[in-house]
């Protein structure tokens, strides 16, 4: 054989096989937005073994609509708004999960902002019924809040940005289910793009789910959560791993204080959280999940206070003055100072 020919037909060959390789071990979604991921369905496999656990695509809704104080509101059909600061918006969003053949490990739940920008807290809540529609929704029948939040997120909304919150997993099935976006009392105007807006991605969920038949076993509880470093705006944790038979992904940290939540890569058994207030007492747990996205147990809630802000306002200065005086005396006195 030539030799060129055969070193360029051995390159061919070589790069067909990485790029397989890639393909079937990655399992990195195609981006349709640059800078945004649309993950596609992805199936990720131990080596050698069966599948751990799959990754639906963005479920879009197959219904969604808002109430205002009560009553449907039909005449913008391309926004679901939520808001609690006079007027109470709800949103309601069923999606169908008939599609999920196995356990559901984890929900995430992701919408792009439309029209206007605002502020607060969403919690998202399980509903107790799907026996309603959006032309149809209403105080008769829309489902009810079934227990506390499932996932919640706060801050600043911004419209054309993305958000997504965590749900708990363990709360969802196959087949239909209902879910309400309620802000708390003071968040202002919030808008979502409902499945009809043709500009902006509605609100979808990203289910992952172990298939039938594969890996079910969570992974052991972390112990030993404790603080390694506080400051008073911050606090350096660490913990004991945890163990699995194929390993752990990812761990994640949650202040129950807060509601904040972070995920750690499972290679790591530290986090430090920052922009925290001086002074204050803080409480903290942590879980493991294993790469099929089996959560382990919370562990023992550890508890901790930041420390206090330097003192750099001086006392209030004494008032001086004289209570008598000789020929070689003088006598003096103040008034105390504060501080």
């Amino acid at each position: 054989m030539n030799t060129s020919k055969g070193s360029f037909l051995l390159f061919i060959l070589s790069m067909t096989l990485v790029l397989n390789v890639q393909a079937i071990s990655t399992g990195i979604p195609e981006s349709t937005d640059p800078g945004k991921p649309q993950p596609l369905n992805s199936k990720f496999k131990s080596i050698n073994g069966p599948v751990l656990f799959e990754t639906s695509p963005p479920l879009p809704p197959v219904h969604d609509a808002f109430l205002q104080n009560g009553t449907l509101i039909t005449y913008e059909p391309n926004i679901i708004r939520v808001e609690n600061d006079g007027r109470v918006r709800e949103g309601f969003f069923m999606y169908d999960l008939s599609s999920i053949n196995g356990t559901i490990t984890g929900v995430v739940l992701e919408w792009q902002g439309f029209s206007d920008n605002g502020s607060g807290t969403i919690e998202v809540h399980i509903g107790d019924s799907t026996n309603w529609t959006e032309s149809n929704l209403s105080t008769a029948n829309q489902p009810n809040k079934v227990g506390p939040a499932i996932g919640s997120i706060s801050g600043n909304f911004t419209k054309n940005k993305f958000y997504s919150v965590n749900l708990d997993a363990s709360v969802f099935s196959n087949g239909l289910v209902s879910l309400i976006l309620s802000q708390l009392p003071g968040g202002n105007d919030i808008g979502i793009a409902s499945k009809e807006n043709t500009t902006h991605a509605s609100a979808n969920l990203t289910v992952t789910y172990t298939p039938a038949g594969g890996d079910t076993t969570a992974p052991t509880t972390p112990t030993n959560l404790t603080s390694t470093n506080v400051t008073q705006n911050s606090i350096s944790l660490s913990w004991s791993p945890s163990t699995d038979a194929n390993g752990i992904a990812s761990y994640e940290l949650r202040n129950t204080t807060t509601g904040n939540t972070y995920s750690v890569a499972g290679s790591s058994t530290s986090y430090t959280e920052d922009n925290l207030s001086p002074d204050t007492n803080y409480t903290y747990d942590v879980r493991a999940l294993d790469p099929s996205g089996n959560p382990s147990g919370y562990s023992t809630s550890y508890s901790i206070s930041t420390n206090a802000a330097p003192d750099t306002e001086d006392p209030s200065p004494p008032t001086l003055s004289t209570t008598g005086n000789t020929d070689t005396t003088v006598s003096l006195s103040w008034s105390g100072a504060t501080d």
